[in-house]
C-alpha cells in the first residue's frame, strides 16, 4: 500500500498561513486554529470501546478521544488537508481529466477503480498507509472521488 508522512496530512483553516492540525492535537488547540465547531457530541468507538468527543465543522468531522484528535472525515470546503504553503487537498478538487482510469491525484497513486468505503459509493480512491518519519502507524489516510472525479472525502482512519 501507498504511504504519506503524518506531518504532509494537517487539518487547516482555508487560506491560513498559520499551522495547521495533526493527529493527536487537543480539542483546544484545534478549537484555536480552525475556530469553534458547530456541534459537540459524545460518540461511542467500538474499535476503542470507549467515548469520544464529536466536534461538526459544516459536514466534516473530528473525533476526540480522551482529548486528542484521533480520526477525521472532511466532507466540505471549511477544513484544507496539507501542508501550510505545501501541497493541499479540499473537498471540490478534481482529477487530471483525459483519462478514463487516471493513476495519481497531486502525487498520491490512485488505489482503487469503483467500490464503497464507509458506506459511500467512490469512481477513484487513494488509499495511504499513515507514517510518523520511519515508523507506520495503524492509520489510513482516503482520498474519494466521484464518477466526474470531483474529491468528495479525505479521511484519516484508524485500520
Amino acid at each position: 500500500m501507498p504511504e504519506i508522512n503524518i506531518k504532509q496530512i494537517l487539518l487547516i483553516k482555508p487560506n491560513s498561513s498559520s499551522e495547521g492540525v495533526l493527529i493527536g492535537a487537543s480539542s483546544d488547540e484545534c478549537v484555536r486554529l480552525l475556530g469553534k465547531p458547530d456541534e459537540i457530541s459524545d460518540y461511542y468507538s467500538e474499535t476503542d470501546d470507549d467515548m469520544m468527543k464529536l466536534y461538526q465543522y459544516g459536514e466534516s468531522k473530528l473525533y476526540f478521544l480522551k482529548g486528542k484528535l484521533s480520526v477525521w472525515d472532511v466532507l466540505d470546503s471549511r477544513i484544507w488537508v496539507g501542508q501550510v504553503n505545501g501541497r493541499i487537498f479540499k473537498i471540490g478538487d478534481k482529477l487530471i481529466s483525459g483519462s478514463v482510469r487516471p493513476s495519481d491525484f497531486r502525487g498520491l497513486p490512485i488505489t482503487h477503480y469503483g467500490g464503497k468505503s464507509r458506506n459511500m459509493g467512490f469512481a477513484f480512491a487513494s488509499i495511504n498507509e499513515v507514517k510518523n518519519d520511519r515508523t507506520y502507524l495503524d492509520s489510513y489516510f482516503e482520498l474519494l472521488f466521484n464518477s466526474k472525479g470531483v474529491l468528495f472525502s479525505i479521511c484519516m482512519g484508524d485500520k
